[in-house]
């Protein structure tokens, strides 16, 4: 059956145009909702291990930048279509009868919305444990299949940063391992098979730093999240922000239908494999070179072929990824991890530099709307930070000797 749209992710994208949600997060929303489609049902085989296309996704931005409003289209309306509650068969009266007509019923999406604890999560994802005999055979053995997407509109809803446990959870449920053993407080041990999370969150740069937990970075969770950020303006208000029509959504989700479908190992096309090998032992140029991303760039081949499989499936049910698939796949990523060190910029810091990092934001959003900066006002943004008075000229001595500002006369200049 021939798809409506070329790309998936483009017509997702393009069909919000007019809504003002920022182009990145219309993007990933999408990519995301495609990831979550293919689950652990597609993976790239890399020999040694095999990469599955579920990704951790972080939206990143100040409030009022249209964040939690990208899901609406991909996940609220698409992908949401073809899910029902967990526990349901074809037999009960909750299951969702709409999967009857795309042909899902014994091969439903499953969602999470919003906040979860993650014991509620882990008992969901053993609970949404199925074989899938097209992928079982003689010499693989019966495949389990645990897949499950969670939407997170408030980072802080779900992470805790002092939960260490948390921590080794999502890391293994982010590599898809064959199986994973959760003893919860109060329901027992749950094995899940065949665990496949795919993650999209929103959160400001705040949210994100004072609930990541410290030790992410040594750990290995922030090396499996890809973020992306937006410094960019805040939404306009308006009486209208603009929608896809009926039309294009049922378009949308025919052709979702079709990538929830595919099943199978993804390939590279003959002619990508000697350049793909060649950007992979190259580094895939140009490498993140901030700190906070030091962990996260030795998994910059998983994050390129999870992506690579999203625009592929989107554009296509071969599974196989093209040079153009490639040469996208590897320009999203590199215009994300631009961004990436802005949001993580208070990360690991002390409270000095935290505060030092929150004015920093503000003198920008004020220099953005062309206000004037005076010293007065600066030293009461200080004032409502800091613990006692004395610290206020210090912090902006500090500012000013570190380059970060400029003061002539009463006006401070950002620089």
């Amino acid at each position: 059956m021939a798809r409506a749209h070329k790309d998936f992710v483009e017509a997702c994208a393009d069909a919000v145009k007019d809504s003002a949600i920022p182009l990145p997060f219309r993007y990933w929303s999408a990519i995301s909702a495609v990831s979550g489609a293919l689950g652990r049902r597609c993976w790239y085989d890399a020999g040694a291990f095999k990469i599955y296309p579920n990704m951790f996704v972080l939206l990143v931005a100040g409030p009022g930048r249209g964040k939690s409003v990208s899901f609406s289209l991909p996940f609220g309306q698409v992908f949401k279509a073809l899910t029902t509650p967990i526990g349901t068969t074809p037999q009960s009266d909750e299951f969702n009868p709409m999967l009857f007509s795309y042909g899902l019923e014994d091969r439903p999406l499953y969602l999470v919305e919003d906040r979860i604890t993650p014991e509620k999560l882990a008992v969901d994802m053993a609970r949404v444990s199925r074989t899938d005999l097209r992928l079982t055979g003689p010499t693989t053995g019966t495949f389990w299949d645990s897949s499950l997407t969670m939407a997170t509109s408030e980072f802080g809803t779900f992470m805790n940063r002092n939960d260490v446990y948390l921590q080794m959870f999502m890391t293994d449920m982010w590599d898809s391992k064959d199986q994973f053993s959760y003893r919860t407080k109060t329901a027992g041990e749950y094995m899940i098979k065949g665990p496949c999370l795919n993650w999209i969150a929103c959160a400001t740069p705040d949210q994100l730093v004072d609930n990541l937990p410290e030790n992410a970075r040594s750990q290995g969770l922030l090396s499996r999240m890809f973020i992306v950020y937006y410094d960019g303006e805040k939404l306009p208000a308006d009486i209208w922000y603009g929608k896809a029509s009926t039309n294009e959504v049922d378009n949308l989700r025919a052709d979702f239908a079709e990538i929830a479908q595919m099943h199978g190992p993804f390939t590279l096309e003959d002619k990508l494999k000697d350049t793909a090998r060649d950007d992979v032992r190259a580094g895939l140029q140009p490498e993140p070179s901030d700190p906070n991303l030091g962990e996260y760039s030795q998994r910059r081949p998983s994050h390129l072929f999870k992506i690579a499989m999203a625009v592929s499936a989107s554009r296509s049910d071969k599974r196989i990824i093209t040079e153009a698939d490639w040469r996208d796949a590897r320009w999203l990523m590199s215009e994300a991890e631009a961004q990436m060190p802005k949001a993580l910029e208070r990360f690991g810091v002390g409270k000095a530099g935290k505060i030092v990092s929150e004015l920093k934001v503000h003198l920008a959003d004020l220099k953005l709307h062309k206000k004037v900066i005076t010293t007065n006002k600066l030293r009461q943004e200080i004032l409502r930070r800091v613990s006692s008075p004395v610290e206020v000229e210090a912090t902006v001595q500090s500012m000013e000797r570190s380059g970060l500002i400029r003061i002539d006369g009463k006006q401070v200049f950002l620089q």
